[in-house]
């Protein structure tokens, strides 16, 4: 009886470590660098989470490709376009200007943009991240094919 008690106990220890809840990923107000910030946002257009892409655009981004300059508005019609099933970002160098950041990568993404394929190549970008009120937010951003 003790081993069969002793064998329950082993069998209880060692299985309370396989379900023990995941940790979750860090959330916006759990970011604290540009690179969490970039990945919370690119998570955010490739689960579709409209809401919180447009909570961390500013009211007045420019953002920049090689075919036009986008106002917010410009922004969240492009960005509504993409299909993203994954990516990757890499490269990465963050700068900090006082409370604000400003990130450049490489990014490599998988999926579609109005229905056509995303570039193979990777593209440089470059995002700035501002301190506002309700936390940080896309300020100006430029995306910029590789050579």
């Amino acid at each position: 009886m003790r081993k069969l008690l002793c064998a329950v106990i082993v069998l209880l220890l060692t299985s309370a470590c396989t379900i023990a809840p995941e940790k979750p990923k860090p959330g916006w107000e759990m970011a604290t660098s540009g690179e969490q910030y970039e990945r919370l946002f690119w998570d955010s257009v490739k689960a579709k989470n409209w809401r919180d892409v447009e909570a961390h655009l500013s009211g007045t981004i420019v953002a920049q490709n090689p075919a036009a300059v986008a106002n917010r508005q410009q922004t969240i019609e492009h960005l509504r376009k993409f299909d993203l099933t994954d990516y990757s970002i890499g490269e990465i160098q963050t700068e900090t200007a006082g409370a604000d950041i400003i990130v450049s990568y490489m990014f490599t993404g998988k999926g579609t943009i109005d229905g056509q394929p995303l570039p193979d190549k990777p593209l440089r970008m470059m995002s700035v991240w501002q301190q506002a009120k309700k936390g940080m937010i896309m300020a100006a951003h430029t995306t910029m094919p590789t050579s």
